[in-house]
């Protein structure tokens, strides 16, 4: 998925866009596509836009060489955005953030094996506004990118004037997210990034099943197989195994195998009837 791209100079701005709650993973594969899983403007200006509560994943060994996630295109000169409460996880370059007059990033988690950061404008000290955001990356490494120069995450954060905190030590218990879906009562998008590689997870469905009706959750990767978890709903949390399904296989083209991403994450749809 890519977040209101412009491909050429007749694009139109991409302004007062809002983009919340999406999750995009694996984008690119299993073609040789080398794409970011969300990117914010293109070669036109962006302004004014809201990136808030999306999830991005690349499974290890998956990368794209403009970043898991793009703020920003190239050097087009933007104008102001705010970037806030994201989860980006994964990919040789992770979060990759280009000219803004004005970016409030804040309150995002990001997680990568690599360069976690990349700010292509070395002067953003006084036009990006770096708070409380959670890097998970070695901070002794040289992680974290401002203008042409690679830094470790102290050095980094007085030279960017970010306020953040960085630790070497993964999350110690899964995330999981539930979303419900505001167009259909007892329907929810669930995500779970498996930091311990457990064989199950718990996950509270209260305030989106009801009591005493059915459910079943699918996994995405195979939307329309055999549900993974199903039952009467007792109210609570249920146990969604995270052993992950072989997606289903394209038809036509040349595709590369695609990635089961279980356990280490995957998402699935829950929905319910009386």
């Amino acid at each position: 998925m890519t977040l209101g791209m412009g491909r050429t100079p007749k694009t139109p701005p991409t302004k007062n866009l809002i983009f919340d709650g999406n999750v995009a993973f694996n984008n690119g594969t299993p073609s040789d596509f080398d794409n970011p899983n969300m990117q914010l403007g293109g070669s036109t200006i962006a302004d004014n836009d809201t990136v808030t509560n999306n999830m991005a994943y690349f499974s290890p060994g998956v990368s794209a060489s403009n970043g898991n996630v793009r703020i920003g295109y190239s050097s087009t000169a933007n104008g102001t955005a705010v970037f806030r409460n994201n989860y980006v996880v994964g990919g040789t370059q992770t979060l990759d953030v280009g000219y803004w007059s004005s970016l409030t990033v804040q309150g995002n988690t990001i997680v990568g094996p690599s360069k976690l950061v990349t700010q292509h404008d070395g002067n953003s000290s006084t036009t990006q506004r770096w708070s409380g955001d959670m890097h998970y990356r070695d901070p002794n490494a040289t992680a974290w990118q401002l203008g042409s120069s690679s830094f470790t995450f102290s050095n980094w954060e007085s030279r960017s004037g970010a306020t953040d905190q960085a630790s070497a030590t993964m999350p110690s218990a899964p995330q999981v997210f539930v979303r419900p879906n505001r167009y259909e009562a007892g329907r929810a998008m669930v995500v779970v990034y498996n930091w311990t590689l457990q064989g199950s997870v718990p996950v509270d469905l209260s305030g989106i099943v009801a009591v005493g009706n059915r459910y079943a959750v699918r996994n995405v990767q195979d939307i329309f197989g055999t549900p993974v978890a199903s039952g009467t709903y007792g109210g609570g949390t249920i146990t969604v195994p995270m052993n992950g399904v072989t997606p289903p296989q394209p038809i036509g083209g040349a595709f590369k195998t695609l990635i089961k991403t279980g356990p280490n994450f995957d998402v699935f749809i829950v929905t319910s009837a009386p």
